[in-house]
């Protein structure tokens, strides 16, 4: 007998859709519209909503200051990457589902992470 291929793990927060802003190239949509398909076309997956990232975590890759700026944002980052509000909540359960997504797969657990905002997280 074969031996069943193991599932796949989805690392995601509902929340990552709550924000937006007219005109961004990165939208709640393209999350969105593609978990209901994934739903119904892999009933067998697993879905895990992560926890955020520590400040301790965080600080493996980052500075403080880098933390506080996200956290405390006096503008936009840069042209392409808004601060919206509670931008500081959706990284860090961004960082978080990464982290944990990494850590299934290197144990050889087939895992993705589901989340907004992209970027390296």
């Amino acid at each position: 007998m074969a031996e069943r291929e193991a599932a796949m793990i989805i690392f995601h927060n509902p929340s990552c859709t709550d924000y937006e802003r007219a005109g961004d190239p990165e939208r709640p949509d393209r999350i969105a519209r593609t978990v209901p398909v994934l739903r119904e076309r892999h009933s067998d997956w697993s879905w895990i909503e992560p926890a955020a990232a520590t400040d301790e975590q965080l600080l493996r890759a980052h500075t403080r200051e880098h933390i506080r700026l996200v956290t405390e944002p006096s503008g936009d980052f840069d042209s392409d990457t808004p601060a919206h509000r509670n931008i500081d909540r959706y990284a860090r359960a961004a960082a978080g589902a990464a982290m944990a997504a990494a850590r299934r797969a290197l144990r050889g657990e087939k895992a993705f992470s589901l989340m907004r905002p992209p970027g390296h997280h």
